[in-house]
């Protein structure tokens, strides 16, 4: 297996940086989940905050990229195929949705329609490409 490496947009420290910011945002929904669900939200939580960051980099990624690569195996087989970041954004932000559908699902419900308020302008200022 060939892994492929693409040029990040943000350093090491950005990106600490990025991740500690959203981890606050996440803790702050955290005190509005009752008692015993606490402990599942927080480990929850730490996903969200992580893909939120790489979801926000991969975009960025894509555009500046593109959303495919041409490749070649050998002398006859060449042809397109989505990158590895392309593919990489369409994982992870399946993946952020059911990890706040989750999050959401641990608050009460008066507080869970401001979180989902709140998931669907986050996806709405993801850059257009």
């Amino acid at each position: 297996m060939v892994l492929v490496d693409f040029e990040h947009i943000y350093t090491p420290e950005q990106r600490a940086e990025k991740l500690a910011e959203k981890k606050k945002e996440f803790a702050q929904l955290l005190t509005k989940i009752p008692g015993k669900k606490k402990k599942a939200g927080r480990a929850i939580s730490e996903q969200a905050a992580f893909l939120a960051v790489a979801i926000e980099e991969l975009d960025k990624i894509v555009i500046r990229d593109g959303y495919v690569e041409e490749y070649q195996n050998g002398e006859s087989q060449k042809g397109t195929k989505k990158t590895v970041a392309a593919d990489l954004l369409d994982r992870y932000t399946k993946t952020y949705t059911t990890t706040i559908k989750q999050i959401v699902d641990l608050l009460p419900e008066e507080e869970a329609k401001t979180a989902k308020d709140e998931m669907t302008e986050f996806m709405k200022r993801r850059p257009k490409g």
